[in-house]
């Protein structure tokens, strides 16, 4: 995979914003690049910091949900919600 790492405004978006979505792609095309040929043993080893990959992960989706609910539903986590993704918004702690 090729990955372009200029910053350019999105189509169909304000400029602002079009570069906000294309830094968004262009993480998530790097992230992918780099966890792509990991094995599950991998996703499953711990840090030096203390994380597991799998549980670093499984927090940036739990982040992007929480922003989502906020942006789009103007809510937080209901408490059945909350529960589901709250070992992952906490890192356990």
């Amino acid at each position: 995979m090729n990955i372009d790492y200029r910053i350019r405004s999105v189509d169909g978006y304000t400029k602002n914003i079009g570069e906000l979505v294309s830094m968004l792609e262009h993480t998530r095309a790097v992230t992918l690049q780099e966890i792509s040929n990991l094995s599950v043993e991998q996703l499953d080893s711990m840090l030096s910091g203390g994380n597991f990959i799998g549980a670093l992960l499984k927090h940036i989706a739990a982040i992007e949900k929480a922003y989502q609910l906020i942006s789009f539903q103007e809510r937080d986590f209901t408490k059945e919600e909350l529960e589901i993704w709250k070992d992952a918004l906490y890192l356990g702690e």
